[in-house]
């Protein structure tokens, strides 16, 4: 299992429903996890390692098949940046407040209220599992700044 990059197919497609009976959720996790931390993330999600799967991890917990109840009508644009796009920041704007569903590592259906940078990283993450990356949140405008001042960055 190793990182996938922008503009592999797989960051664009739509994943499939995981039946948690026909995956190895803890297997799935740690490597996911070790990914993960090894670069610097505090999300990654499945189609990021070449993986058709509803799933993505965050800090310290996996969210098998989630979804998103309620978004405030609140919104915030802060600079986000992905493991898919190395070394590219961008200010996406994203709800301040989400209302989540999700079933966790052990089988088990979960509701969750999340907030700020947390909140953040879970519609982040969610995009990835319907083919959507964060440049999509964007003007091309501002994604072609944002690829110019990585290449800059790059050079030094």
């Amino acid at each position: 299992m190793k990182l996938v990059y922008y503009p592999n197919n797989i960051l664009l497609q739509k994943c499939n429903e995981v039946n948690v009976n026909d995956v190895d959720i803890e297997k799935l996790f740690s490597q996911m996890f070790d990914i993960m931390m090894n670069n610097n993330g505090i999300g990654l999600a499945a189609p990021q390692v070449g993986l058709d799967y509803r799933l993505f991890v965050m800090k310290d917990k996996i969210y098998v098949n989630p979804e998103i109840y309620e978004m405030s009508n609140e919104y915030e644009l802060t600079e986000e940046g992905c493991l898919s796009f190395p070394n590219l920041w961008m200010n996406v704007k994203r709800a301040k407040e989400i209302v989540v569903g999700y079933t966790n590592a052990k089988n088990k259906k979960r509701e969750d209220k999340l907030f700020g940078m947390n909140a953040r990283c879970f519609q982040h993450e969610l995009d990835h599992l319907d083919g959507v990356c964060f440049n999509q949140r964007v003007s091309r405008v501002v994604f072609e700044m944002a690829k110019k001042k990585q290449r800059k960055n790059r050079v030094r």
